[in-house]
């Protein structure tokens, strides 16, 4: 496994600090990057999280080449967090944008998949990007998502009750016949009820037209520890095996 720390600059005038990690058994001829999240800064959340980085291995084996990186205002990423994390939302769509172009530059190959994944806080962001990425007049990245214990009941007070404009972009989201969509939770989750979650999920799929797959895991908790950690690596895995 190769790791890269690097500082790249977006068009939203923000510097991203970014761990690049990729394996060294890869020699495939296309690129294929998975994007992970983080938590909110304001409780902790950076690159570094110990949940997303369990989640490395298994976009390693399926040859995705992995970025993490600090959002505005986190580590050594410049600028202030928002407090309505749609600055947050249109950093990564722009960081995207940016990794896509300099990674084909870099490696002569075209990238032909992106997987975005937030987790908690990050998932919003991750909402905010559409089902595909345009590189050309006529030619298309798509663009998968999978959102991890996004934060329902703790959505005003993380957005500056931005919360509506936030529930619009996710359902634009799963309402893109192009989108596929992974969404996971645990039953035991500390911040949002199961039975709230549940009736959620059941309104997702009710208003989904592309492929939404949603899965709760029994013990789970916000932080995904032990069996349920390893059963949150299986179910990525698996959803990554059927792309």
């Amino acid at each position: 496994m190769a790791v890269v720390e690097r500082m790249i600059d977006i068009p939203t005038g923000v510097s991203l600090d970014v761990t690049m990690i990729t394996s060294n058994a890869s020699s495939e001829d296309h690129i294929k990057l998975a994007v992970f999240a983080h938590p909110w800064s304001m409780l902790g959340g950076r690159k570094e999280d110990p949940v997303l980085h369990r989640l490395v291995t298994p976009f390693l084996q399926k040859g995705y080449r992995v970025v993490v990186f600090n959002s505005r205002g986190v580590g050594k990423s410049t600028k202030w967090p928002s407090l309505s994390s749609i600055s947050e939302a249109e950093d990564l769509k722009a960081f995207v944008n940016v990794l896509v172009a300099e990674t084909a530059a870099s490696t002569g190959k075209s990238v032909t998949s992106v997987v975005l994944l937030g987790y908690s806080h990050g998932s919003i962001a991750v909402s905010h990007h559409p089902a595909s990425l345009k590189v050309a007049v006529e030619s298309a990245i798509p663009v998968r998502h999978i959102l991890l214990s996004y934060p329902l009941s703790p959505m005003p007070f993380l957005t500056a009750f931005y919360h509506n404009t936030h529930a619009n972009k996710l359902k634009e989201l799963i309402s893109d016949v192009g989108g596929r969509v992974l969404v996971l939770y645990g039953d035991h989750d500390q911040f949002t009820a199961e039975a709230k979650y549940d009736t959620w999920a059941t309104t997702l799929k009710d208003g989904s037209k592309g492929d939404l797959r949603v899965v709760k895991i029994p013990g789970a908790d916000h932080f995904w520890h032990g069996q349920a950690n390893r059963q949150l690596q299986g179910a990525v895995s698996d959803w990554l095996n059927e792309d």
